[in-house]
């Protein structure tokens, strides 16, 4: 089996095809009977075919006799009707929870087959001089939709789609930026989770940047839901994998909360963005003035570059431009938009 991020995505449900469940819980076994009276058996698998108009009918009338931590307990899966059930298919089953999901937004998939998205720049200015462009930021945007991107990637994380996802977004980014001709480097946001071999899967990141003349000395990646990362180890060894070819390492979100501070001291990134809630109305609030001071002294100490994010007012942009932040970034200096 191709890595997740490469595999490609066919839809949900064939036009002909067979669910297959499992559970080990008994009185799950006995609601899913009572639900779907046409099952039969094949192995340990429960097992009903039909058109896709069928197999959609049978997960809603499941998904309702089923309690959502049910749902998470019970393998499914759907086959087309030429394929068998093989133990490497078998392995390909997930929740049905996530399959329910899958089914729900199926055109996420297809968008990402058919890579329908557009990247937008935001720039990110030299805070002693705001006029002069040091970089800029890729947001990904899907074509045709007024779906917000963040809602985009939590689905896509929950119905496993992630990994694809944040592989079309950087491709694009990368693209995009080098149609433009942009000068300066090229900040990429990647989720953590999303990467499970870094050689696998950085290798069209890689070739897409060698493709397009971008020296990997101009891209910093950003590393974004931080407090999220359960595998620290993993994380390390992805960035790792970038440092060793000389892209940058950013820190998302510093000041959210005490993990950002525990991921400040393991990741040890090259910039560091100070949270954009952190920021807001900050030449008002004595409190968040005196921990952002805190931080961008440390940032300092360690000789870390620092990017105050969120500026939305001259009185922010004046203050983090007195306390020595060396970047800044935000809607009052210029929104993000298509290259």
């Amino acid at each position: 089996m191709s890595c997740d991020c490469r595999k490609p995505i066919e839809p949900t449900l064939p036009t002909r095809g067979t669910l297959f469940l499992r559970t080990d819980i008994d009185h799950l076994r006995v609601k899913i009977e009572r639900a779907l009276p046409n099952l039969t058996m094949e192995r340990s698998w429960m097992r009903v075919a039909g058109s896709s108009e069928d197999l959609r009918g049978y997960v809603a009338r499941l998904a309702a006799a089923i309690t959502s931590v049910e749902s998470e307990r019970l393998h499914a899966l759907v086959v087309p009707n030429d394929e068998q059930l093989t133990v490497d298919r078998a392995f390909e089953s997930t929740p049905f929870a996530v399959l329910q999901r899958r089914i729900e937004f199926d055109w996420l998939g297809a968008a990402i087959e058919r890579r329908a998205f557009t990247t937008h720049f935001q720039p990110i200015f030299e805070a002693a001089e705001p006029t002069r462009i040091f970089a800029r930021e890729a947001l990904l945007r899907l074509a045709d939709s007024s779906v917000p991107i963040g809602r985009i990637f939590s689905v896509a994380q929950e119905i496993r789609l992630a990994p694809a996802l944040d592989r079309v977004a950087r491709e694009s980014a990368i693209e995009s930026f080098a149609a433009a001709g942009f000068a300066g480097k090229l900040f990429m946001n990647f989720i953590p989770s999303s990467i499970y071999d870094p050689v696998t899967c950085l290798a069209t990141t890689f070739a897409a940047l060698e493709r397009s003349g971008i020296p990997f000395d101009r891209v910093v990646m950003e590393v974004v839901e931080s407090e999220r990362v359960d595998d620290v180890p993993h994380l390390l060894r992805v960035l790792d994998f970038y440092r060793e070819r000389g892209v940058a390492i950013a820190l998302d979100d510093l000041g959210s909360g005490f993990s950002s501070l525990n991921m400040l001291g393991m990741l040890r990134p090259d910039y560091v963005k100070l949270d954009i809630a952190l920021i807001a109305g900050i030449h008002l609030d004595p409190f968040k003035a005196t921990l952002a001071r805190r931080l961008i002294e440390l940032a300092k100490e360690l000789q870390l570059a620092v990017i105050a994010e969120g500026i939305e007012r001259p009185e922010e942009l004046a203050w983090a431009a007195a306390q020595g932040v060396d970047y800044v970034q935000g809607f009052l200096l210029a929104r993000p938009a298509a290259a």
